[in-house]
């Protein structure tokens, strides 16, 4: 196309060029300037820059030609492949349909293919066990059929020592039926042995106490006579012409008992010198519990009999028991009875004969008498069933530090820091308040006592310390004593038989101890209180 264009233009007579205006001032002014020739050339430049110019545009509009007919071909070409790609896309699609149709056809056949390899597999691993089983069996069988030989050879063993088993079963059933024979007869014979033990323990009067509830009653006992001393010897001192402090103090410091008075004794108003006259009272009364009342018996004593008694509970004390009955025996119930109401009586005088100083109001003596007599006759109700017992009973009034205590000594009042330094490191006991009372190695009271550490013993003495007016009391007050000569106490006499065994580190006791619920609450370190260590 080009080459035919190139000729059409070749064939084509020049034509004389047109001059815009620009362009013939310009060459006026060349041909002024340089002359023809040279204008002659430009021209002839000018004609051949046209031929150029119509050659390019000629050239571009052949290009335009061209490239219009490639960029047809090629949007041609793209709509074959877009097409084309649509169908490959298609066949794509369908190609994966047809794909994962077969992989789950695949995975499902593979999947009972692997089902029915471990099927296969479980049913051979089934197969060889049953064959080792089957293998056992057969050598159980082999064994078996042996020892069945063995066994029916042991069975006929077996069956001829039956035989003499037999035998030998109906010698001894005639021999058992004789020692069932003779036992009936020791079964009546100790039936009888029995009832007249019975009888004999109720014509002894023996009595089986059950110690528990014999504890629970001596603890009822302790309160009551706890309470007593309470309520007639924890009150204020009341002075008068026939009625001195210093008279109170000679009454109370005489010969007999001034070995019971802590040394430090105050004589005021103060709650700590009320809980000593107190405890005061209760030393002497628990001092006639173990001399008067709590005796093995109520006849006149002797030390013949108690060394008897001893030596026959050492021995034996089921007939130590007896004779000990025996000797409630030796008197008429009603003689025995008037004797026990003298002891009572007795016991009372000399607790209101050595307290009567401690008994300010005009009534307050014969109230206090007539209310510890009726304590000392239940006290005496309370020991004969002990006295009645099989076993025995001991009685200490020397307190060790075992012995419980009263916690109304130590409540009373609350000790300043200044006095708090005063109690002293290794507590004491003062004084016994009641006496312990042990029975057959069990524990029944475990015995009360004043103790140097608690709050009122330390607070009365330093009170004692401040009051310099009693420190010349005692030894005036002793000689006092001796001119006078009144109210002998038997405090040393007629004591209550100490136990011939020795109860330190008893356990059963001990055990006792911790089982029993004392009412009476006991000072414990964990509530903020001192106790004994």
């Amino acid at each position: 196309m080009s080459s035919t264009s190139s000729k059409t233009e070749s064939s084509k007579s020049p034509a004389k060029p047109t001059f815009s205006p620009d362009m013939k001032t310009f060459l006026t002014l060349a041909t002024k300037l340089f002359g023809k020739k040279e204008i002659s050339d430009v021209s002839k430049i000018i004609d051949e820059n046209r031929d150029l110019e119509a050659r390019i545009a000629s050239l571009q509009k052949t290009k335009e030609t061209e490239i219009t007919f490639l960029r047809s071909a090629k949007d041609n070409e793209i709509k074959e492949l877009k097409s084309a790609k649509t169908k490959l896309q298609s066949d794509n699609a369908m190609l994966k349909t047809e794909k994962d149709i077969l992989t789950k056809e695949f995975g499902e056949k593979y999947m009972s293919w692997d089902i029915r390899t471990s099927k296969q597999m479980e049913l051979e691993g089934e197969v060889a066990s049953l064959k080792q089983q089957l293998e056992q069996a057969n050598q159980t069988a082999i064994a078996s059929n042996a020892t069945l030989t063995d066994v029916q050879q042991q069975l006929e063993e077996c069956q001829y020592e039956l035989q003499e088993v037999g035998e030998k079963l109906e010698s001894e059933t005639e021999t058992l039926n004789q020692k069932q024979h003779e036992l009936d007869g020791t079964r009546a014979s100790l039936k009888s042995c029995q009832n007249m033990l019975q009888i004999e323990r109720q014509e002894l009067g023996l009595e089986e106490l059950d110690l528990d509830n014999l504890a629970i009653r001596f603890n009822a006992f302790v309160e009551t006579s706890h309470g007593l001393a309470r309520r007639f010897f924890l009150t204020e001192l009341t002075e008068s012409e026939n009625l001195t402090w210093n008279k109170i103090s000679v009454e109370l410091y005489q010969l007999d008992i001034v070995k019971l008075i802590p040394k430090k004794y105050p004589l005021s108003n103060s709650i700590p010198s009320q809980h000593l006259r107190m405890a005061l009272a209760e030393k002497i009364i628990s001092v006639i519990y173990h001399s008067d009342i709590f005796r093995q018996y109520y006849l006149p004593e002797s030390d013949e009999i108690e060394k008897i008694l001893n030596q026959l509970y050492k021995e034996n004390p089921r007939r130590e028991a007896i004779f000990r009955l025996q000797l409630h025996y030796a008197y008429k119930p009603e003689v025995e009875q008037g004797r026990v109401k003298r002891i009572v009586k007795s016991a009372t005088d000399k607790v209101v004969g050595f307290l009567g100083p401690l008994l300010f109001a005009p009534a307050a003596e014969a109230d206090f008498r007539t209310e510890f007599e009726g304590l000392l006759q239940e006290a005496v109700d309370l020991w004969r069933h002990v006295q009645r017992s099989a076993g025995r009973a001991f009685v200490e009034n020397e307190p060790d530090d075992n012995w419980d205590d009263y916690e109304e000594y130590d409540s009373a009042m609350k000790l300043s820091p200044e006095q708090e330094v005063h109690i002293p490191d290794e507590p004491s006991a003062i004084l016994s308040l009641f006496p312990r009372v042990i029975m057959d190695d069990v524990l029944i009271c475990p015995g009360y006592a004043l103790w140097s550490n608690q709050s009122t013993v330390v607070a009365a003495g330093l009170e004692s310390k401040s009051r310099n007016s009693l420190n010349g009391l005692a030894g005036n007050s002793t000689a006092g004593v001796q001119r006078r000569g009144k109210r002998r106490f038997s405090g040393s006499g007629e004591d209550a038989p100490q136990s011939p065994r020795s109860l330190s580190g008893n356990l059963p006791a001990l055990r006792h101890t911790q089982n029993r619920s004392i009412s009476l609450s006991r000072r414990e370190e964990d509530n903020g209180t001192l106790g004994r260590e």
